[in-house]
């Protein structure tokens, strides 16, 4: 898993898989990733081609540890396949979903200027 940040905003590259015996190495790994100050993690997807279990855990964590910091979590890159099993989960009413880094980026920016016009 490779994480970065970038102002107060740290990304997370999942991989391809995640192997289920190795859940508590990277539940651990996660923790070391969230930290009270930043305050928006973004999980890029692009990589993983199958939803399983292991994955699904990996979010819902990556998710209550970031809440618990107070801070944010959204998932970008999402294939079709892995993002209408996340909404039959109900995952989508908890954590936002983006279609591309983009769109994610353009969120940003729309939320900005609404903001400024509104001052």
């Amino acid at each position: 898993m490779i994480a970065y940040r970038k102002d107060n905003i740290s990304f997370i590259k999942v991989p391809a898989t995640v192997a289920p015996y190795a859940m508590e190495n990277t539940v651990q790994r996660l923790a070391m990733i969230v930290t009270p100050t930043c305050s928006e993690y973004v999980l890029d997807m692009r990589d993983v081609i199958n939803l399983y279990s292991s994955v699904v855990n990996l979010i819902v964590s990556l998710h209550n540890r970031v809440t618990a910091a107070g801070g944010r979590l959204c998932i970008v890159n999402l294939n079709s396949h892995i993002e209408t099993a996340l909404r039959r989960l109900g995952i989508d009413r908890k954590i936002p979903f983006y279609p591309t880094m983009l769109d994610y980026e353009l969120r940003e920016v729309t939320a900005a200027e609404c903001l400024a016009d509104a001052a």
